[in-house]
């Protein structure tokens, strides 16, 4: 639906955000005075050269001093949804060394009589070490559910209705960063009254049949910096 139905919204690709109308006027001026230059290269000594170079100088100094404004207020305004926006902004490859990225991480185990240090250097072994870390038990729990014996139920399980379902979306956040269907919560929101409709059922057929779908059992975790930490090469910093 939303492939089909939401528009998408096409940006000038040699867009910035920091840019202004000031900017553009100075531009153009810069221009001005470099085509004076040009037509005069032939004469060292002429003023055109040094009012070029110091009308550059100050557009390059108007320029950063943009982008320092512009990235400092985006900063101050920070909140529990836009701080999502920012990670997508500041983690990448980590073989970009202008982004931020995981450092080598160090953990210890402990076996008997002994501790042992592992060192993760790579994506796919930082990546399983965080796991861990995060999910300890997460190895142990689906068996741990099978064997596990439950006593008898106190009431009579009824079937998840609509207005329950209703009730759980008003209660989503909408601007959450989206799970692995990349379906925003905004959507679930403001299309609920069409959506339910066609998840009540998905739902009851769960139950009645006794299967839990496993892309429902896949997550995305964001691993963020906690603050002021001695060390980040420990993967409980994360």
């Amino acid at each position: 639906m939303i492939e089909v139905c939401i528009p998408k919204c096409k940006s000038v690709p040699y867009q910035k955000c920091w840019w202004s109308q000031e900017l553009t006027d100075r531009c153009w001026e810069v221009c001005r005075i470099a085509q004076r230059a040009y037509s005069r290269r032939m004469e060292p000594g002429d003023p055109s050269h040094t009012a070029h170079k110091e009308a550059r100088r100050h557009y390059a100094t108007m320029i950063e001093n943009a982008k320092k404004q512009h990235w400092d207020g985006f900063f101050a305004s920070l909140n529990e949804k836009s701080v999502w926006t920012v990670h997508h902004y500041a983690s990448g490859n980590p073989s970009d060394g202008g982004k931020a990225h995981i450092p080598t991480l160090k953990a210890t185990q402990t076996v008997p009589g002994s501790a042992m240090s592992q060192l993760a250097e790579y994506n796919q072994e930082k990546s399983h070490l965080l796991w861990t870390t995060f999910f300890p038990n997460s190895m142990h729990s689906e068996l741990s559910s099978l064997l596990m014996n439950y006593p008898r139920p106190k009431f009579t399980f009824n079937p998840v209705t609509n207005d329950q379902i209703h009730q759980a979306i008003s209660k989503l956040g909408p601007h959450k960063a989206p799970g692995p269907d990349g379906i925003p919560n905004a959507v679930l929101v403001q299309c609920a009254g069409l959506l339910v409709l066609h998840l009540g059922p998905i739902y009851h057929a769960t139950f009645k049949l006794g299967i839990y779908p496993d892309c429902w059992k896949n997550l995305v975790t964001i691993v963020l910096r906690k603050p002021a930490k001695p060390d980040y090469m420990t993967p409980n910093a994360y």
